[in-house]
């Protein structure tokens, strides 16, 4: 029996992974794996340096359910492609920096290489359509950011009691309130411990009735 037959008769019996967590790892892998090998990586570039960019993303974020997994997954999607367009653009600048020099009839400084350059691209075809790409890349870079943040704010808040009341604190006192026990009759009871040091006018004023 050949390694590959025998590697499907293991997964057949397989029914994947028991656990919650280990149902999550399972589903990012099969994500992480599918965007490398089918989507994003070209044959000149380098899954590892994806797979690191994705990794960094996926540890700062922390993504909880398929949802906020999924926003993740279209930012570095959509930052693996802008990393690319600079690549190209790097290289269209050359190739033009290269052309100029050569139809040049006297040596051209840096800048003007570098603005005849410039101007050779804006007219071309590519160049525009490179920048049109890049501004649809940041505009979804951005907006699953946005999203992804508005998600995580909304799990974070719906997981702490929103109806609870505050609690007051046992130190504050309201300055509409007496400090001591009221009377019947409204009026601040004195302690009968310190009566006797307390003046007669004060006693006389306690004890008055109310008019």
């Amino acid at each position: 029996m050949t390694k590959s037959e025998s590697a499907r008769i293991n997964g057949a019996k397989s029914h994947g992974p028991k656990t919650e967590a280990g149902r999550k790892r399972s589903s990012q892998n099969a994500i992480k794996h599918g965007l490398t090998s089918q989507t994003l990586v070209l044959p000149t570039e380098d899954p590892e340096e994806f797979q690191q960019l994705l990794t960094s993303y996926l540890d700062q974020f922390q993504p909880d359910g398929p949802a906020e997994l999924h926003l993740v997954h279209e930012m570095v999607a959509a930052k693996w492609r802008l990393e690319r367009l600079a690549v190209i653009e790097t290289q269209l600048y050359t190739e033009y920096l290269e052309q100029v020099e050569e139809d040049a009839d006297d040596p051209l400084s840096p800048v003007e290489s570098l603005t005849s350059a410039f101007t050779g691209l804006a007219n071309s075809n590519s160049y525009p359509f490179l920048q049109r790409v890049e501004a649809r890349l940041e505009r979804t870079y951005a907006r699953a950011l946005r999203t992804l943040i508005q998600l995580q704010r909304l799990r974070q808040s719906s997981g702490q009691p929103n109806d609870a009341a505050p609690t007051p604190s046992e130190n504050k006192i309201c300055t509409n309130e007496p400090t001591e026990p009221t009377r019947p009759n409204g009026h601040f009871t004195l302690d009968q411990s310190s009566q006797h040091e307390k003046s007669p006018i004060l006693s006389a004023l306690a004890l008055r009735p109310p008019i």
